[in-house]
């Protein structure tokens, strides 16, 4: 796993590298056909970008920031390149491995990327409260709809994980019963 700065660099260069990556990919395609980057590719390039971006701006510490920018990186990968999505181009799933030096995203634990979920969600927060900044509008315009559904899936279902027994114990042990 690369440092944040390094990371932060990556991501703040990847829409520009995926063009690249994705014409090197094609380029004999091109001889006969022309060669089309998915457009959803690219505009989940910029989404890491523009969250590189405004991470300059946000306050908190680099292992915090790196939580948020992996996962953004998590974010885009699992939503966009699971199942048979993954049948067709692939160009920034493995720009997305290569930036984080893993070989796939299995690799992350339940409890990281839970972890990089949290400080992902907080930093959605933070973006939507400076909204009127450029930045942070820039990105807060760029998020996908569903985003806060997404990431706050894995947060809910530890939450929940104890179901109702869990709900009478937490209450009782309040209780000091």
């Amino acid at each position: 796993m690369p440092d944040y700065k390094e990371l932060l660099e990556k991501a703040t260069k990847l829409p520009g590298n995926l063009v690249v990556a994705h014409d090197k990919r094609y380029s004999y395609v091109s001889m006969f056909f022309t060669s089309v980057l998915c457009t959803q590719a690219y505009t989940d390039a910029l989404l890491i970008q523009k969250t590189a971006i405004c991470l300059n701006h946000y306050k908190a510490s680099e292992e915090d920031k790196k939580l948020i920018l992996t996962g953004m990186y998590i974010y885009v990968a699992r939503k966009n390149y699971s199942g048979l999505a993954i049948l067709g181009d692939n160009t920034l799933l493995q720009l997305l491995h290569d930036h984080l030096k893993i070989k796939s995203f299995t690799e992350f634990s339940a409890g990281f990327i839970k972890a990089c979920y949290e400080e992902l969600d907080k930093f959605s927060d933070w973006v939507y409260e400076q909204r009127e900044f450029e930045e942070p509008h820039t990105l807060y315009t760029a998020f996908p709809h569903d985003m806060k559904i997404v990431i706050q899936g894995p947060i809910a279902e530890e939450k929940n994980t104890h179901g109702c027994l869990g709900l009478v114990s937490d209450c009782l042990s309040g209780l000091r019963i």
